[in-house]
């Protein structure tokens, strides 16, 4: 029997599960996925890797800056630029607060935020029933048993499980269905070492164009010192995606992307490796206003996520921390230390 269980193994539900553990609780995380961080996602590649979900950190507020601040510290965080450049038309250039990135990926800070946490991967929960305590059950048959239970997914993910309840609360699945998100196609994209000078003496490092179909373009390699061979992400618009999430053959569409931004740099649609991830829940278009999203009946079942509270990793954080602090009021009360991610990241 677990005190909480916590589906998803994103930056909320991790932040979530810490602050609980570090109370101590029994928590265990549930996670669809072979790895965790939600779009906090690095794709592997030959002798590098590549950022496909979340570009980069900035400080956004007081979370923020304190998660920076100590992934500085510990080296696992290095600036990576302080500036964002446009092509509309003509190329032009706009200085914005620090922007830091990983050099092992982005997901490297969910792995060092999920240190001593205990984590079930490669298990979908498909249904939740009430009984004397939560049941979680897994599509594979796995079931796990819980006095409370968090649920750190996407809006839509959450309502579909809110709704295999056999009676839901009603107005928990109101709320967790009035969120709506924008999806992406990420194109991942590797190329030929002699482009590396070419791409070395560019001006940017990541740029915003202003294009039906691609609206971002980072020089991912960039973020790795002594890079031998470029690597670029290409993020498409959310009314390309929509009109493309569902295609048979994602190839071609990566290849229509790169056609798309060879008007930047005519070589980029020869790309010697060309991986698309599609990203159904991409950008949280329209927000819940509250930090965490709460109902006691008929046991206690928090939501948290970007999409509580704000858009963006600010509220992720804030939100996976404001959840754990509700779930620990309507359990057994326990202090609940302040978040710290200096002390976090000394346990890894």
């Amino acid at each position: 029997m677990l005190d909480v269980a916590i589906v998803g193994a994103g930056l909320s539900g991790l932040i979530c599960a810490q602050q609980l553990r570090r109370s101590g609780y029994q928590v265990a995380l549930i996670e669809k996925s072979r790895g965790l961080g939600g779009r906090l996602a690095t794709r592997r590649l030959p002798n590098t890797c590549a950022d496909h979900g979340v570009r980069f950190l900035d400080e956004q507020g007081t979370r923020t800056g304190e998660l920076i601040q100590a992934g500085r510290d510990r080296n696992l965080l290095q600036a990576w630029t302080d500036s964002e450049h446009q092509l509309n038309g003509e190329l032009g250039s706009t200085a914005v607060p620090p922007r830091y990135a990983a050099a092992d990926g982005m997901t490297a800070i969910a792995k060092a935020l999920a240190t001593q946490l205990e984590i079930h991967h490669s298990l979908r929960v498909v249904q939740l029933a009430a009984g004397e305590s939560w049941r979680l059950t897994c599509e594979s048959g796995e079931a796990f048993e819980a006095r409370s239970i968090g649920l750190a997914i996407p809006a839509p993910q959450a309502a579909t499980l809110i709704e295999s309840i056999a009676f839901p609360p009603t107005d928990l699945l109101t709320q967790v269905r009035s969120v709506e998100f924008d999806p992406c196609l990420t194109v991942i994209a590797t190329y030929d070492r002699k482009y590396q000078a070419e791409v070395e003496s560019l001006p940017w490092r990541s740029i915003e164009v202003n294009h039906d179909d691609v609206t971002w373009i980072g020089i991912d390699s960039s973020k790795r010192k002594n890079s031998a061979a470029p690597v670029m992400v290409l993020h498409s618009s959310a009314e390309f995606a929509l009109r493309f999430l569902e295609a048979e053959d994602l190839q071609a569409i990566a290849n229509h992307l790169l056609d798309c931004a060879s008007n930047l740099l005519p070589w980029l649609n020869q790309p010697e490796i060309l991986q698309i991830h599609r990203w159904r829940y991409a950008f949280v278009r329209r927000a819940c206003p509250d930090l965490t999203l709460l109902a006691t009946h008929p046991l206690p079942i928090a939501c948290c996520g970007d999409w509580c509270g704000g858009t963006n990793v600010e509220a992720a954080l804030r939100s996976g921390e404001a959840t754990a602090a509700q779930i620990n009021q309507l359990l057994d009360d326990r202090t609940v230390p302040p978040l710290d991610f200096a002390a976090i990241l000394d346990e890894s």
